[in-house]
C-alpha cells in the first residue's frame, strides 16, 4: 500500500512538473498566425509597404497615428464627427471627405461598419488611426455603389484613414 502510495505522489509530481514547462504559445504568435483566412492580402500589402500595424483578435490591422487626447473615448452610441479617406487595397481611393469634418448625417459609431466600431475606440478625441479592414469587418460580400456606379466591390479590403476631430 506504501508502494502504491508513493507511486501515485511520484506521477502526480511528475504531471505538475511537465504541466509547468508547458510553453505558452498564444503570446508569441505572429500577425500571420492570427490572420483569418482571406487576410492574407492585408499582409502582404504591409509587408510590401514595409509598414507595421497592430492586430486586434477582430480581424482589424491597424496603425494609431495620433493617440488623441488621452481623456476622451467614444462609445457606440456616440456620432463621430471625422476627417477621413477610404480607398482599396489597390490604393483606388473610392471615398473621402475631402479634408472637412463629416459626421454622417448623424448617424452613430454602431451605425458604421465594424472596422470602424472596433478602431474609432482605440483612439481618443483628437486622434488619428489607420485602418486595415478585411471584408469580414467592412461590407463583406456586399457591393457599394454611389448611384448607379460600383465604389467598393464586394469582399474587398479597405484602407481608411480616420482623425477623430469630436463626436456628441
Amino acid at each position: 500500500m506504501k508502494r502504491i502510495l508513493h507511486l501515485l505522489i511520484a506521477v502526480f509530481a511528475l504531471a505538475c512538473m511537465l504541466s509547468a514547462c508547458k510553453k505558452d504559445t498564444s503570446s508569441t504568435r505572429s500577425a500571420a498566425d492570427l490572420a483569418a483566412p482571406g487576410d492574407s492580402s492585408i499582409l502582404r500589402y504591409l509587408a510590401t509597404n514595409n509598414i507595421t500595424a497592430n492586430y486586434d483578435p477582430s480581424g482589424l490591422y491597424y496603425r494609431i497615428l495620433n493617440p488623441g487626447d488621452g481623456q476622451h473615448f467614444i462609445t457606440l452610441t456616440d456620432t463621430p464627427y471625422v476627417i477621413y479617406t477610404r480607398r482599396l487595397i489597390t490604393g483606388i481611393m473610392v471615398e473621402s471627405s475631402k479634408g472637412q469634418v463629416t459626421n454622417f448625417d448623424g448617424r452613430a459609431l454602431k451605425d458604421h461598419i465594424p472596422g470602424w466600431q472596433i478602431g474609432l475606440q482605440k483612439i481618443s478625441k483628437g486622434g488619428s488611426i489607420e485602418l486595415y479592414i478585411p471584408p469580414s469587418l467592412g461590407f463583406g460580400s456586399q457591393a457599394v455603389y454611389n448611384g448607379s456606379v460600383l465604389i467598393i466591390p464586394p469582399n474587398s479590403v479597405q484602407i481608411c484613414q480616420v482623425d477623430l476631430v469630436d463626436f456628441h
